[in-house]
């Protein structure tokens, strides 16, 4: 049986992983849950580096019982798979697919010379927002993003609502 997701569900998870979060999708039922690196400590979350031995479960209090079980279904199953990260160089890589969906002209070459010589997001927005621009990278940033997640989606066999 194939899993249907919600693809903005997914996306608005992607977009709010970080360094100390990720979330993963379960392959059973389509649930989306967010591992923390707070919540399991400095347990990295590679499944390929998951030992079922590491933790004793009598050595585990009470109030972290819940997150350790979730922890073990999510590191010591095929059932959860982790979505894509978007990452730096996924945000550089869009900068610069934005500016060349520009029209020519002084500003495109202006926004490609900032992303390739500075590369930093915060500058590329201000530069935007001075242009009138920012609602236009948002939307095509929001695209970018279903994008990756169908992709993703669809490379793990995973049906869309």
């Amino acid at each position: 049986m194939q899993v249907t997701v919600d693809l903005k569900a997914i996306v608005e998870a992607m977009e709010s992983q970080d360094d100390g979060q990720k979330t993963f999708i379960n392959l059973k039922t389509g649930e989306l849950v967010l591992y923390t690196h707070e919540e399991f400590g400095d347990t990295d979350y590679q499944m390929d580096d998951y030992d079922e031995d590491y933790y004793d479960d009598d050595e585990i209090p009470s109030w972290q019982k819940e997150s350790y079980d979730l922890e073990n279904d999510i590191l010591g199953s095929d059932d959860y798979l982790p979505l894509p990260d978007l990452d730096e160089s996924n945000l550089y890589h869009l900068m610069e697919q934005f500016c060349h969906s520009l029209p020519e002209g002084q500003m495109k070459d202006q926004l490609t010379d900032l992303v390739q010589d500075d590369g930093k997001y915060d500058h590329f927005v201000t530069n935007l927002e001075a242009e009138g621009l920012a609602d236009q990278w948002l939307q095509f940033r929001e695209n970018a993003y279903f994008d990756i997640a169908r992709d993703w989606c669809e490379e793990n066999g995973l049906e869309i609502l």
